[in-house]
C-alpha cells in the first residue's frame, strides 16, 4: 500500500484509465479503498493489480455496512424487508385513528396525520432494501449486492422516494 496522499502513477494514461472505471485516483489510498468494491474476477480489479502501485484489496462479493460474511449480508438485506412493513401498518393505524375522530382537528393531529403519510411513503420505499439496486454495474458485470435485482431507474426512484419520505417528515 501507498501512504496516504501519495501520488499512485504519474503517467497520464493512468489516470485516464482509471477514469473510464469510474475511479478518481489522486492518492493511492483513495483507489486502495475503492477496489474493496470489485469483484476478483473483473475488469477494473484486474486493472488495479496490473498497476501494481498496491496490493489489490478485491473481494468474491461485495459485502456492505461492514458485513463479515454472506449471512451477514443476507440478514442486513432482509431486516428492512421485516421491518418496513411493521413501520407502515404503525403509521397507517395512526392515519386511521385520527379520521376516525369527528369534529376538527388539533395541530398535533394534524402534524401526527402528515409526519405518518410520509412515513409510509418512506416506510414503503425502504421495504424494498436491496431489490432496486441495478444488478449490472456499468460495465456490465454483476453488481455482487445481496439481492440487487434492478436496474439506474429503480434505484433512483427508490432514493425519491426514501428522500421525499424523510424531508417531509422533517418539514412538518
Amino acid at each position: 500500500m501507498c501512504p496516504e496522499g501519495q501520488s499512485i502513477v504519474d503517467a497520464n494514461f493512468v489516470v485516464h484509465t482509471f477514469a473510464d472505471y469510474g475511479l478518481n485516483p489522486s492518492a493511492c489510498g483513495d483507489t486502495a479503498r475503492s477496489s474493496i468494491f470489485f469483484p476478483q474476477d473483473s475488469s477494473p480489479c484486474e486493472f488495479l493489480q496490473t498497476v501494481g502501485a498496491f496490493q489489490c484489496g478485491c473481494v468474491d462479493d461485495f459485502l456492505y455496512m461492514n458485513a463479515k460474511s454472506k449471512t451477514q449480508t443476507a440478514i442486513l438485506a432482509w431486516m428492512p424487508r421485516i421491518s418496513g412493513p411493521l413501520s407502515v401498518f404503525g403509521s397507517f393505524y395512526i392515519i386511521v385513528d385520527i379520521f376516525k375522530r369527528t369534529g376538527t382537528l388539533t395541530v398535533y393531529q394534524e402534524l401526527m396525520l402528515f409526519m405518518s403519510a410520509f412515513d409510509v411513503i418512506s416506510s414503503v420505499a425502504i421495504m424494498f432494501s436491496t431489490l432496486p439496486i441495478p444488478e449490472f454495474n456499468g460495465y456490465g458485470e454483476p453488481s455482487g449486492i445481496y439481492g440487487a435485482r434492478g436496474n439506474d431507474a429503480t434505484c433512483k426512484t427508490q432514493g425519491f422516494f426514501i428522500q421525499l419520505g424523510y424531508t417531509g417528515k422533517c418539514l412538518v
